[in-house]
């Protein structure tokens, strides 16, 4: 937007009339003065300006005062006063914070999503990692509840000050990055401001790679996000999981440095996406280093396993220092990629199960019977469910023809039977515990008003 001056001859001159016709606006416009901006002012949101009056000492507004326009309208500038004293460096910054102010560039954004809801919206937050001029990195999140108000106005790359922004411990958080001991979490009056020229010297790229010695140790319940680096040396088709999973993935090999090898899973979408053409077509002149940012280390059947998750963003060959260094320090014989076929034949869960057993049959089955991880398969009616508050052991009632049988759920399966996920209702989203009986009886269409009553198994209805 565009300001102008208001040019003219004083009025109370003597000669007013023969100093007007000497001297018209369009002339008066082209004068400079000391002191004073241009005829004409152009200004844009987020563009560095200083005052040249003392307007407000008291409050810092004084000549020379530097301030980053906001708004823009017909008579009035909006500025934020840009006080360096006033800036958090993100190192500064402690938990419990409630009006901190930050500068930084926003590397990449994501959904954080609760893969397993069964609901149309499984949003839990929009999630970032944004990085300071002190090459520090925090991530930052967006309440479910602000996403409308704020998603417009982020975009990757662009460099932000933010506001009126929370630091939240992340002691108990789940899928976070451990930059800092805490994240920085978005208020319905948080400001977001674009910069245009601060920042420029921020790199749009940074990374905090995770040697892989290192892996067991991120193994924890948390499931803090890493970034991992390495050269390409195996890349598995699209398949699904096993003959009975639902889910498609598609493994990923990698080796640093030293020759040492990791797998990392790619599930649905970045399993899809990967784009396996590019991917061979460039191993076959050398090769090839992928960067797996956000991803989680877990334990599978006694294996560690490296997977993705909705934070997970993949580069191939990035224009990066680290990327670089892999390029010309990598020593060994170049791993050939070749493009392989999927090999496990989905079944459907009654192809699955082979023969059927009766809950009469289990029930009289030799402890024996289930060693060595023995499975037996059956179709029964969830009659009842004991609503406890720890949904990783689940006690249900089944029945069918034969009679009933009490068992236990463990894990995901239980979570699958409530349509919750346990980690991220209880410390992402903050549901009370209590609420997880309420949540239960509702799963087998049963409530139970009164909290206070002992927890036995209900009936359905």
């Amino acid at each position: 937007m565009s300001y102008y001056s208001a040019d003219s001859i004083d009025d109370s001159s003597a000669n007013h009339s023969t100093l007007e016709a000497l001297y018209p606006t369009e002339f008066l416009n082209t004068i400079p003065m000391p002191g004073l901006p241009d005829h004409k002012l152009s200004l844009k949101i987020g563009v560095p300006i200083m005052l040249l009056r003392n307007l407000d000492p008291s409050r810092g507004l004084c000549n020379g005062t530097r301030l980053i326009v906001t708004q823009l309208t017909n008579r009035v500038i909006e500025d934020f006063f840009l006080g360096m004293d006033s800036l958090a460096t993100l190192q500064s910054i402690t938990p419990g914070q409630q009006t901190c102010k930050v500068v930084g560039r926003l590397l990449w954004l994501w959904d954080a999503i609760n893969v397993k809801s069964k609901f149309a919206n499984p949003l839990i937050s929009i999630d970032g990692v944004i990085l300071d001029e002190h090459g520090n990195m925090a991530q930052l999140s967006v309440p479910k509840r602000f996403q409308k108000q704020f998603r417009p106005l982020l975009t990757e790359g662009n460099v932000y000050m933010f506001t009126d922004v929370a630091a939240v411990d992340i002691k108990n958080k789940t899928y976070v990055y451990h930059y800092q001991n805490y994240m920085l979490q978005f208020k319905k009056n948080t400001k977001v401001h674009q910069l245009e020229t601060r920042g420029a010297n921020i790199p749009k790229f940074s990374f905090k790679f995770c040697p892989f010695d290192k892996l067991p140790e991120m193994d924890i319940m948390t499931r803090p996000l890493q970034d991992m680096i390495g050269v390409i040396s195996h890349v598995g088709p699209f398949e699904y999981a096993s003959p009975t999973s639902q889910h498609k993935l598609r493994i990923i090999k990698i080796r640093n440095l030293d020759e040492q090898t990791q797998e990392i899973r790619l599930w649905g979408k970045h399993g899809k996406a990967f784009d396996e053409e590019a991917v061979l077509k460039k191993s076959q002149e050398g090769i090839v280093v992928g960067i797996f940012a956000g991803v989680t280390a877990g334990n599978f059947l006694g294996k560690l396993t490296i997977s993705s998750n909705s934070a997970t963003t993949i580069y191939i060959d990035l224009d990066t220092s680290e990327v670089n260094n892999y390029q010309k320090s990598y020593q060994w014989a170049t791993p050939t990629l070749q493009q392989q076929l999927p090999q496990v034949v989905y079944l459907s869960p009654l192809q699955a199960a082979g023969k059927l057993y009766t809950l009469k049959e289990i029930s009289t089955l030799l402890a024996s019977s289930f060693q060595e991880r023995a499975s037996f398969s059956t179709i029964a009616k969830v009659q009842s469910i004991v609503t406890i508050a720890n949904w990783y052991k689940l006690p249900i009632t089944l029945a069918d023809e034969s009679g009933n049988l009490d068992a236990i759920d463990f894990s995901t399966i239980a979570e699958d039977l409530v349509e919750r996920d346990a980690t991220h209702t209880s410390q992402n989203m903050k549901i009370d515990p209590s609420e997880h009986v309420n949540m239960l009886n509702n799963a087998i269409g049963h409530h139970q008003p009164d909290m206070q009553q002992p927890r036995t198994a209900v009936d359905s209805t």
